[in-house]
């Protein structure tokens, strides 16, 4: 007799519960007849209605739906409490990221170290015989000293890093040999006079108002075939041939000694990066 009320208890449950319809035969091995009496009063929660249901002998299919509902719901509590716990932690980086942005923002920027005084740039108007003016020294096979020319701006005059201006005076027949510039792109512009000009591969002659470019690298020689002092502007883009004019010359007025052969080569090799004659 007690077989067959637990056959139709069985029955019950699994028409009336929609848990047991799809699974009308559940696996209720690991639970005991005296656990399940043992554990008689289980709380269940549902999604819409928490209640205590009450069971006994006669209902232990009813244990399996309870507790797969318990499982179910705690592990969407889990996953919430998961997900509020790492809503906090991004609110705090949040936080964190605003509060050292406003601080790199407040802070004054690093003072910078100021440049050394000689570097310094500094504005400059100069009329035409103003600057540096400085005489070329004679040199072997030709003693006498040479054209003069007038260093404007350089890292010296004016504190440019970037650029070298300069003019100088050609005399008729007088010449520019043959030589480039490793390092530097250069601009010749001719304000009076007639020249032959060799660039590159190609020779021609120019005028008054005549601008020639030289890339780095490209020999350039200049001839003054007119009858006319050529007055010359020479512009570099970058420092360093000034350090060779400097070394080759002397200022205008100082007693000039002509540079042994000896000398020559010693500053023609110092300062091969900016310049090398042919």
């Amino acid at each position: 007799m007690r077989v067959e009320e637990l056959r139709i208890a069985k029955a019950k449950v699994a028409g009336s519960n929609p848990v047991f319809r799809s699974n009308p035969r559940p696996d209720l091995a690991r639970f005991s007849r005296r656990s399940l009496v043992r554990c008689r009063t289980i709380p269940m929660v549902t999604p819409r209605q928490p209640r205590l249901l009450r069971l006994d002998d006669r209902d232990p299919h009813r244990v399996c739906g309870v507790v797969r509902n318990w499982v179910w719901l705690h592990s969407i509590a889990a996953g919430r409490w998961r997900r509020r716990r790492f809503m906090r932690i991004a609110r705090f980086i949040r936080v964190v990221c605003a509060v050292l942005a406003c601080g790199c923002a407040a802070a004054p920027p690093a003072p910078t170290s100021p440049a050394p005084s000689g570097s310094r740039p500094s504005p400059l108007i100069l009329e035409k015989n103003e600057g540096e003016r400085r005489v070329f020294r004679g040199w072997p096979g030709h003693p006498d000293p040479g054209s003069t020319f007038v260093l404007k701006v350089d890292p010296k005059n004016g504190g440019s890093s970037h650029l070298v201006f300069l003019t100088e005076d050609l005399s008729p027949g007088e010449s520019i040999p043959t030589h480039r510039h490793p390092g530097s792109d250069e601009i010749l512009f001719l304000q009076t006079g007639t020249a032959r000009v060799h660039l590159g591969d190609s020779v021609r002659e120019v005028h008054v108002g005549s601008t020639v470019f030289i890339p780095a690298g490209t020999s350039i020689s200049l001839y003054n075939i007119g009858t006319d002092v050529i007055s010359l502007v020479g512009v570099f883009a970058a420092p360093g041939f000034e350090d060779f004019m400097r070394a080759v010359s002397v200022r205008d007025g100082e007693k000039n000694v002509p540079l042994s052969e000896a000398e020559d080569d010693e500053i023609q090799k110092k300062h091969a990066h900016a310049v090398i004659y042919q």
